[in-house]
């Protein structure tokens, strides 16, 4: 289920990071929780920034050490100006 809200939350963490560098999965969530004001679950967050990937607003890459890290596009920065 698409959360506006969330994604909303998620884009303008993500935005903070500069061009390229990726945050770590974990450090996403957590940051995203706090800029929404409530608890959220991991899979709400995962949710989320799957559907963020899909969308072509966020990218993901996996390391050697099977972490998962975002990136927000140029095209989640010019959705996120519009939300």
């Amino acid at each position: 289920m698409h959360d506006p809200a969330l994604s909303k939350h998620m884009l303008t963490v993500l935005s903070r990071m500069p061009r390229n560098l990726p945050m770590v999965e974990a450090t996403l969530f957590a940051e995203t929780e706090t800029q929404a004001g409530r608890p959220l679950t991991t899979q709400v967050c995962r949710d989320c920034a799957v559907n963020l990937v899909d969308l072509g607003w966020v990218k993901s890459t996996r390391d050697d050490f099977d972490q998962t890290s975002y990136a927000i596009t140029i095209n989640g920065r010019n959705r996120l100006k519009n939300l």
